[in-house]
């Protein structure tokens, strides 16, 4: 019998901001954030970084199911107004620093666009990939990236 030589799967992750609610308590926004991670756990993942700042990451292949279904998490938070996910990046990929947090899938709540592609989504319409289009695909705003071009 032969025996292949353990390889581990690449790293890969991808980065997630939110802006919650004005005025929560530092208690709600410390519950928001055990409430994400619980939510990675369960699916193999975890978090690096801060709480409304940071890294999905998974010792597993990621796919735009697990970013969509990140994202439509988020927003059922009633702590959460607005998400933003970055594009999928392997642990080895150079342009990791320079492509994390310059790109983004936006959602807002309420916006009846995102109501529209999860009814799809949801109902196995939609791949993960065209939920993350139909919300208008990777943008890189310039306004917010001070020296870029406009």
């Amino acid at each position: 019998m032969i025996s292949l030589p353990f390889q581990p799967t690449a790293v890969q992750s991808f980065a997630v901001q939110v802006r919650l609610a004005r005025g929560l308590a530092p208690s709600q926004e410390a519950a928001f954030q055990r409430r994400v991670e619980a939510w990675l756990t369960d699916r193999g993942l975890h978090m690096e970084g801060g709480q409304v700042a940071f890294g999905v990451v998974a010792e597993r292949e990621l796919s735009p199911i697990d970013q969509a279904d990140m994202l439509l998490a988020l927003l059922d938070d009633p702590t959460v107004r607005h998400v933003k996910i970055g594009p999928l990046i392997g642990e080895r990929d150079d342009l990791s620093l320079q492509v994390t947090g310059l790109i983004w899938v936006e959602a807002s709540r309420p916006d009846p666009l995102v109501d529209a592609a999860r009814l799809l989504y949801e109902a196995s319409r939609m791949s993960g990939a065209a939920f993350l289009r139909a919300l208008g695909g990777y943008v890189y705003r310039t306004d917010e990236h001070p020296g870029a071009m406009p």
